[in-house]
């Protein structure tokens, strides 16, 4: 652990509870209290240590291990929230009911924004919008037009930067927020229960560099964190007991030169990332698979060629259960379980 970072952060303390007890505020967020600290130990700067086998609290929030969607939620669909830049806020029907609180928020409504939005269990909507240099982000969760709560400053407590922020729906009708902690060289949660409530600050583990992050969550399965870079993709799995599943140094994924990765869950027991990757003569749209303990289910990526067209990184779905499908500059293909490639049938 770096000492240069060990004063004075009192954020990020693990912690989880029921969110049943005094009302949060509907608009700013609700920081845990910080863990007492120790010099000479992870919990110095106010990060507890990830472990595989123990969930991240000095008291369990519930009797169970395991979170379950409630009974009277329908689960969201795994993968990762849809993403879109925005040349001014009244441009995307989620936010036009929200548009004067918007404008209150930024101040100056003149874009670029980009903008997250993650279904969550029970048919809610979550939202988050910030500038494209990732400044003033905003959390929103809203039932068609009426919005629900608000986080005005969701990182609010965590050592600056928390960079490059992600949302993902959570199993009770939650959202979790994910960023990477560029001063601890940490990637973390924020979990928010389904009233806005603070659930719980979670360490996924050292990851030393992060340009790109993509998040998504499965029912069942939990959340992938994946951090893209130049010495290629690190990624921890999470699971719904809020315990880390690939170790506290995180997982090595990929090697390549990396921009930018997606990640997409083609089956039960598995799942891909479609990846931007520098190469010469061009960048290139990399596919890799993995099961769910990060462990490569293919000897090699596929090469998918170049992206071209200039996008940060190619749109991609699951049409059916084993097959991904990547629209490509100009054509649109299919992988499937054992990486053949071929090209999209309509």
């Amino acid at each position: 652990m770096r000492a240069h970072v060990a004063a004075g952060w009192a954020a990020l303390a693990l912690s989880a509870g029921c969110s049943r007890g005094a009302p949060a505020s509907r608009e700013e967020p609700t920081v845990a209290p910080s863990v007492e600290r120790a010099s000479a130990s992870p919990s110095s700067y106010g990060l507890a240590a990830p472990t595989p086998d123990v969930a991240p609290s000095a008291r369990p929030p519930h009797p169970q291990t395991e979170a379950a969607p409630l009974p009277s939620l329908s689960p969201p669909a795994p993968g990762e929230a849809h993403r879109s830049t925005l040349a001014a806020l009244d441009r995307d029907p989620l936010l036009r009911a929200q548009a004067q609180m918007l404008r209150d928020h930024f101040a100056d409504p003149h874009g670029p924004f980009t903008l997250q939005e993650a279904e969550l269990a029970g048919g809610r909507t979550a939202a988050l919008v910030q500038r494209a240099n990732e400044s003033d982000p905003i959390v929103l969760v809203v039932d068609r037009d009426q919005l629900l709560w608000s986080k005005k400053r969701p990182t609010a407590g965590i050592v600056v930067p928390a960079l490059h922020p992600a949302i993902a729906p959570r199993p009770d009708g939650g959202v979790a927020l994910f960023v990477y902690v560029a001063a601890l060289h940490h990637l973390a949660a924020r979990m928010w229960a389904d009233d806005g409530n603070a659930f719980a600050e979670i360490d996924l583990g050292a990851v030393e560099a992060c340009d790109g992050l993509a998040a998504a969550y499965a029912p069942g399965r939990g959340w992938i964190a994946a951090c893209a870079s130049a010495t290629g993709t690190r990624a921890q799995r999470l699971r719904e007991n809020g315990t880390v599943a690939w170790g506290p140094e995180s997982a090595e994924l990929s090697v390549a030169n990396v921009m930018a990765t997606q990640i997409a869950f083609d089956t039960p027991a598995s799942f891909v990332l479609i990846e931007r990757a520098r190469a010469v003569g061009g960048d290139r749209v990399l596919v890799l698979r993995f099961d769910d303990d990060g462990k490569p289910m293919w000897p090699a990526a596929v090469d998918l060629g170049a992206l071209g067209g200039g996008r940060a990184i190619p749109a991609a779905t699951v049409p059916r259960q084993g097959l991904v499908r990547v629209a490509l500059t100009g054509r649109t293909v299919e992988v499937d379980s054992q990486g053949h490639v071929s090209s999209a049938t309509p």
